[in-house]
């Protein structure tokens, strides 16, 4: 039998080249604790308290949380580089990938990395940790068996729970230097706004398991509760849903569901700083992907050729949902911040986005939009989106209370077809055009063309006559396609 192992041989990679290397890979300190509590959820904990401690040169920053915990074989397995292989396939709730994220993250925010945990049932705690010039001065990787000098005081002070994990980070590299002394007020400053960063990242990035009333999940930054962010004000009944689409890879689904936010004016001051995001309202316009309920990248147009940033569109959200089982499809990287749409979707999601951008367009240009009363609008939409034999198509909505009033109509007079065809011209959509122009919306200043003026008072009418108050015909006029476009359209009839 022939001894195929000689022709080859080991060559381990070098662990100072190899350190540098993952401390270089575009970690942010907010994706960085991100990354961390993503273990957590993994490890089914009910609550997670971050600290950053602030103590010049001796600052440190721990995450704890009241998780299974892990038995020694697993902590070990946890600590090695590259602990699980991306191709395999995780739980439905396992918000991990490549097995690097403990560690990489760690180690592009600090020089000595340990780890503490507890499983339940058991009193022994369980400690290991990475010291990087200890890797660098031996060139070996060799993790430290016991909790490093000085590091046992901080453990006893974070009171650490009956079963759980805790990740503490000394001598930390983006928030401080070696050299920073205690009173520092500059460098002090700079960590203090860091927390507030990281607190508005956190709330967006975890806002659905901050929000859920079912296993709710508890975060705390500095003893402080992190209160969820919803990017689509969700309990604003102002707020547009428009109608969600399923799109499929592989048999395997994503819903896609796209929002136009109220005008600002229809918010309070409170309400418009907490829409407005982390990052501001023109940031937080776009596409927010998700993973298993977990933000991965919020407010971007995803490359897609034509649409970019514009006050304009600052009224656009749309949240897409993704299965892990898609990671490489959409590209998923490391530090789980970026993402790159398959091409298979480029023009589903182009068409989704650009008729979300048309309607927050027209929101802000009619200082608006829709009346708000008691509940969440539905627009009733001329043309309504279904797949035919796997592919997209166009259909006529039949129940539009104008076409359902031809269809129910024994006889159709040549008014009542005219106003037909002149409400499918006004409300083509842009994505059935052969060129990039929409049809015409009115008149550039929030003003609807006089079609469909004699569009509306037609339908306001028959209202009426079925037995409608005033109110409750406007109200039903400006929930329907193309009105809801013209919330000055009453005035006008």
């Amino acid at each position: 039998m022939v001894d195929m192992s000689a022709d080859f041989e080991e060559v381990p990679p070098d662990p100072v080249a190899t350190i540098e290397s993952l401390r270089s890979l575009g970690y942010s300190l907010e994706s960085a604790v991100a990354d961390l509590i993503d273990n957590s959820i993994g490890a089914e904990a009910a609550s997670t308290e971050v600290t950053l401690h602030w103590a010049g040169s001796q600052s440190w920053v721990a995450v704890v949380d009241d998780g299974r915990g892990m038995t020694e074989d697993g902590l070990r397995r946890a600590m090695r580089i590259g602990s699980w292989d991306p191709r395999n396939v995780r739980e439905p709730h396992d918000l991990g990938r490549f097995g690097f994220g403990l560690k990489t993250a760690s180690f592009s925010q600090c020089e000595e990395l340990t780890v503490a945990t507890r499983s339940a049932g058991s009193s022994r705690l369980l400690v290991r940790s990475w010291d990087l010039e200890h890797v660098r001065s031996t060139a070996k990787w060799e993790l430290r068996a016991s909790a490093p000098p000085g590091t046992s005081e901080i453990l006893d002070r974070l009171q650490l729970r009956s079963r759980g994990t805790t990740v503490l980070w000394r001598r930390l590299t983006s928030l401080v230097g070696s050299d920073t002394e205690l009173d520092d007020h500059v460098t002090r400053r700079r960590f203090t706004d860091q927390i507030v960063l990281l607190e508005g990242h956190l709330g967006m990035t975890f806002g659905r398991y901050l929000a859920r009333n079912r296993d709710p999940f508890v975060l705390r930054l500095n003893t402080q509760t992190v209160r969820p962010w919803d990017p689509f004000l969700t309990s604003s009944t102002w707020t547009q849903r428009l109608p969600p689409e399923t799109l499929r890879i592989r048999g395997e689904a994503m819903k896609v569901e796209p929002y136009v936010l109220p005008y600002q004016g229809r918010l309070t001051t409170q309400q418009q700083t907490e829409a407005a995001g982390p990052m501001g309202w023109n940031a937080q316009q776009g596409f927010y992907i998700y993973r298993n309920d977990r933000l991965i990248t919020a407010g971007t147009w995803l490359g897609l050729r034509g649409l970019n940033n514009a006050d304009a569109y600052n009224l656009a959200r749309i949240s897409v949902e993704i299965p892990s089982s898609l990671d490489s499809e959409w590209s998923l990287n490391i530090t789980k911040g970026t993402v790159q749409p398959p091409a298979v979707l480029r023009q589903d999601l182009a068409r989704i986005a650009t008729e979300t951008r048309r309607r927050a367009r027209s929101v802000l240009k009619s200082r608006g939009g829709l009346v708000g009363k008691k509940g969440k609008r539905t627009v009733i939409p001329v043309w309504q989106q279904r797949r035919r034999h796997g592919e997209l198509i166009l259909s006529i909505n039949r129940q539009h209370p104008l076409i359902a009033q031809v269809l129910a109509s024994d006889s159709v007079s040549p008014r009542q077809l005219g106003a037909i065809l002149d409400l499918i011209e006004e409300t083509i959509p842009s994505a059935a055009l052969p060129s990039a122009s929409p049809p015409d919306r009115g008149t550039g200043d929030g003003q609807p063309p006089e079609s469909v003026v004699q569009l509306a008072r037609r339908l306001y009418e028959k209202f009426l006559l079925d037995g409608l108050t005033r109110q409750q015909a406007a109200d039903k006029l400006l929930a329907c396609e193309p009105f809801d476009e013209y919330p000055g359209l009453i005035e006008s009839i």
